[in-house]
């Protein structure tokens, strides 16, 4: 179904709970603009279970073992003349 937004700040209670049905679409100046879907929906398209922390990556990494070397260079390209 779709709202126009003052319709749906004015009812947002029946938006939510006929988006816990199906998508409801806002629109603004005659435009769709947003849609309000159910928290199902929302974890369909944005799954957050299987999402691996940047941490638990790099540490199953096959180069996790590697010994890096993060010494910085003394040279501060002062030297250079232009």
């Amino acid at each position: 179904m779709q709202w126009q937004l003052q319709e749906a700040k004015n009812k947002f209670s029946q938006v939510v709970q006929a988006a816990r049905k199906e998508p409801q679409i806002i629109t603004l100046r005659s435009k769709e603009t947003v849609a309000v879907i159910s928290i199902e929906d929302y974890r369909k398209l944005y799954p957050q279970k299987n999402k691996p922390s940047l941490l638990n990556v790099m540490q199953n990494s096959p180069w996790a073992d590697i010994e890096l070397d993060v010494s910085r260079s003394k040279d501060t390209g002062r030297d250079i003349e232009l």
